[in-house]
């Protein structure tokens, strides 16, 4: 998709190091279907990343988390804890963070983040990165959002100027078709 260059590996690669986490995600979700669209993963050998793209890519929020209790919690802009037991699609066992990114309020994907088997033990400032990772997500997919529709009204004013351009040379060819049979005309009539 074309929001997958904006999630490049190395946006992960410093939070996941900050966090001590194994793995970390970015899933972005189509807001009226909840179509999953994986994003970016790091953390996992490129074998794996092909089996996660794989089994997430046009999967639904609900069927990865289980649960619609879950879906309702991350519109709500809960954070989600998941322990070893709960695997999001025969993942790995481990303990689990899903944060939602919103944008506006509206649930658009989750920033997961995956651990060992032991639950960690999180301070406000692992939390405060957590959320500011999230709020980077919404503010990128926001930016590409605003650069496509950019493109668009861009491409329109192209056509438009294009149109406008015919719509002038016709124009002159006209009014040099009616002038010339005009003159012509005038000439036979002052004759």
């Amino acid at each position: 998709t074309s929001e997958e260059h904006l999630f490049e590996g190395s946006m992960l690669e410093l939070p996941c190091r900050l966090l001590g986490c194994q793995r970390a995600a970015i899933v972005l979700i189509d807001p009226q279907t909840e179509i999953l669209i994986p994003i970016t993963i790091v953390g996992i050998s490129p074998e794996y990343e092909r089996h996660w793209y794989n089994s997430l890519f046009g999967a639904r929020l609900h069927s990865m988390l289980g649960s619609q209790e879950f879906v309702d919690r991350l519109r709500a802009g809960e954070m989600l804890s998941l322990d070893g037991s709960h695997q999001l699609f025969r993942d790995l066992p481990s303990y689990k963070l899903i944060t939602p990114i919103l944008k506006n309020g509206e649930l658009i994907g989750i920033f997961l983040i995956a651990y060992g088997n032991v639950k960690p033990a999180l301070t406000s400032h692992d939390l405060t990165i957590i959320h500011a990772v999230a709020n980077l997500a919404a503010l990128l997919v926001e930016r590409e959002k605003a650069m496509r529709d950019r493109n668009h009204a861009l491409q329109m004013l192209q056509n438009a100027k294009s149109e406008l351009e015919h719509t002038s040379k016709v124009k002159g060819d006209f009014l040099g078709i009616v002038s010339h049979e005009f003159r012509t005309a005038l000439t036979g009539i002052q004759g």
